[in-house]
């Protein structure tokens, strides 16, 4: 094609030969374009953006000269599709059902998420792959250099290779299920969040693990099923902090999570950062929670801190607009018969626990 306009069927267009365009225009016409050729393709897209396109050829179908733009979805059903030093970019979901893709040194984003499926090999290369949702029921996936995950990762069967790849957990709260094997693991939060490890299996990483939240904002590390362990075979390299984990097991090496983490109990084979307890003693003359006379340590407590209220003094208690408003865990303990009143939003990245006393919330607390 040189010229004029080419609209595409709403439904299938097959096409047995190679696709060219040097000029003209390309309407996708949200239909769909299927490779069936039984030789070798070749598909140049003169940048023309399409919409779902199927390689189903028994040969090979080569990208040449432009990158690759589907506004809805791509699936590999058989044969070998070559990226091929181009750039490919689906808005829909991506399936290797069948065949081969061969992702190359381009960047391949598949922002619908990527699905492994039946006898479908996905082969990395050295170019960058990011997608949502990663899911591998069967067939192959080798893992590029670095493949950025925004969504979940979801391995039921079939095989991943890491191939001394880094996969990066890019998102908020995101899970990982299935018995996994990585070369390098990497997720680093800047905002609370969640990353959720499937119970009774391993993960186990054999490059480096890098797990990371910021003060005030901690990465949770936790069980898919409350109260059930979670392991972690971290046999490499381990970069952690400002973490809090709980029913976690490391059988190899021990972890040392020593900068900002919390230890959230139930945990085997790690070792967490010492971190001040601060039991109310009431000495102040108010009896607010930013006063450093209220708190045995003669200052106020902060987000690594461990708050504890006993007999000590039952003396009531305000959790004031001067407070900084994080504290690593809060116990109220059998002693304690005073009031305590919260006057501001009260983040407790750890564990809370109550058996005594009043508590009185004008505003929330979060957890």
């Amino acid at each position: 094609m040189s010229q004029g306009t080419l609209k595409s069927p709403s439904g299938t267009l097959n096409v047995s030969g190679n696709w060219s365009q040097a000029g003209g225009t390309f309407i996708h016409n949200n239909g769909t374009v299927n490779f069936n050729g039984l030789v070798a393709q070749t598909f140049d897209s003169h940048g023309s953006t399409f919409y779902n396109v199927i390689n189903s050829t028994s040969s090979t179908l080569h990208l040449t000269g432009s990158s690759l733009t589907l506004n809805g979805a791509f699936t590999n059903a058989g044969g070998i599709f070559d990226a091929n030093m181009q750039a490919v970019t689906v808005a829909g979901s991506t399936l290797i059902s069948g065949g081969e893709y061969q992702a190359s040194t381009a960047t391949q984003t598949f922002n619908g998420g990527l699905t492994i499926s039946g006898s479908g090999t996905f082969t990395g290369s050295t170019g960058i792959v990011s997608a949502v949702d990663v899911t591998v029921s069967s067939g192959l996936l080798t893992a590029p250099g670095i493949m950025n995950v925004s969504g979940n990762w979801q391995h039921s069967g079939g095989t991943f290779d890491a191939n001394s790849g880094t996969v990066t957990l890019t998102g908020g709260n995101q899970t990982i299920t299935g018995t996994n094997m990585f070369f390098n693991l990497t997720k680093s939060v800047t905002s609370a969040a969640t990353l959720t490890f499937p119970a009774g299996l391993t993960t186990t990483t054999t490059g480096t693990l890098t797990l990371n939240g910021i003060s005030g904002q901690l990465l949770t590390l936790a069980s898919s099923v409350g109260g059930a362990q979670w392991m972690i075979d971290a046999t490499g390299n381990r970069a952690v902090e400002y973490l809090s984990a709980s029913f976690s097991t490391n059988p190899g090496g021990t972890i040392e999570c020593t900068t900002g983490c919390v230890d959230g109990g139930n945990n085997t084979g790690w070792v967490f950062e010492l971190m001040p307890v601060f039991t109310w003693i009431g000495a102040g003359s108010d009896n607010n929670w930013s006063t450093a006379a209220n708190w045995n340590n003669n200052t106020a407590p902060g987000a690594n801190s461990l708050v504890f209220f006993n007999a000590t003094s039952t003396k009531a208690s305000t959790i004031d607009s001067g407070f900084a408003g994080s504290v690593s865990s809060l116990g109220i303990g059998p002693g304690y018969g005073g009031t305590l009143t919260q006057n501001r939003t009260l983040d407790i990245l750890g564990s809370y626990g109550q058996a005594s006393g009043a508590y009185l919330q004008s505003v929330s607390f979060c957890r």
